[in-house]
């Protein structure tokens, strides 16, 4: 990936469009943590959706168009993210496997990661001016 100085303020632009959806997928996996903990799969989704969305805002700002996949790994190499890969079948596909569900302490420890990682790249982002 090209540097932070070479981001131009309209990849910024596009780029700040898929963070803003993924801030929505953080929120959404918040609500369901708090008012809905028998609906973990749902929450589970949104972190998994919400790190795919950064990953590929982030090629956006580096001037990569990102490939059409949900594989965070082929994405980028997040690591903080990537596991959540998994998580998108798991959540949005009922399969009779419950138990591989993630618990309520995973799906906080994603959101916090996701959010940290969602300000790291915020960083990135090119100054007035420039």
């Amino acid at each position: 990936m090209t540097g932070p100085s070479t981001i131009s303020a309209s990849q910024w632009r596009l780029a700040t469009r898929w963070f803003e959806r993924a801030e929505g997928d953080i929120r959404i996996a918040r609500a369901v943590v708090t008012h809905e903990p028998d609906t973990l799969w749902g929450a589970a989704l949104h972190c998994q959706q919400a790190a795919e969305k950064i990953s590929k805002g982030l090629l956006i700002a580096c001037g990569i168009r990102p490939p059409r996949t949900h594989n965070i790994e082929a994405l980028t190499e997040l690591a903080a993210l990537g596991a959540l890969t998994g998580w998108y079948f798991t959540a949005r596909y009922p399969s009779g496997v419950d138990e591989s569900l993630s618990s309520l302490t995973d799906i906080r420890v994603a959101i916090d990661k996701i959010e940290g990682v969602r300000k790291e790249i915020e960083s990135l982002a090119p100054k007035s001016g420039e």
